[in-house]
């Protein structure tokens, strides 16, 4: 059911596309592969919900994109805030604690990798037996 409850969020989030809106979009940049890059929604969707128009970050130009290929952006990591240039109308983040800012949005942090199994001596004594035989 996970799957069909992530579908029909971002049906809704593809709905609700405006003027305005940050997102992430695909585009096939001619490597034959679909990335995901930074825009923001200049004209929303269309009544049939089948396109977007969307200004390309740090480009400035303005393509037609499928809503079906339009994601939020992920969350901004701990201690990061977006703001909002006056004079481009682009955002740029900034970090709270360092002073840092920059106009490429901050990778949210990764997961920490799973613990290793730990091996229980008895399987690996009945591991070895049975490569023995």
């Amino acid at each position: 059911m996970a799957t069909a409850d992530a579908r029909a969020a971002a049906a809704l989030f593809q709905a609700r596309l405006k003027p305005g809106t940050r997102v992430q979009a695909r585009y096939d940049d001619g490597s034959g592969s679909l990335k995901w890059y930074d825009a923001v929604v200049v004209v929303g969707s269309a009544t049939n919900g089948s396109d977007v128009r969307v200004r390309w970050m740090g480009y400035g130009t303005v393509d037609a994109v499928s809503a079906a290929s339009v994601r939020p952006p992920p969350p901004l990591p701990a201690g990061w805030l977006e703001s909002t240039d006056d004079e481009s109308g682009f955002p740029y983040y900034e970090n709270a604690t360092t002073g840092e800012t920059t106009w490429a949005r901050p990778a949210p942090p990764r997961r920490p990798a799973l613990p290793k199994r730990a091996v229980v001596p008895h399987l690996r004594a009945a591991a070895a037996v049975v490569g023995a035989a």
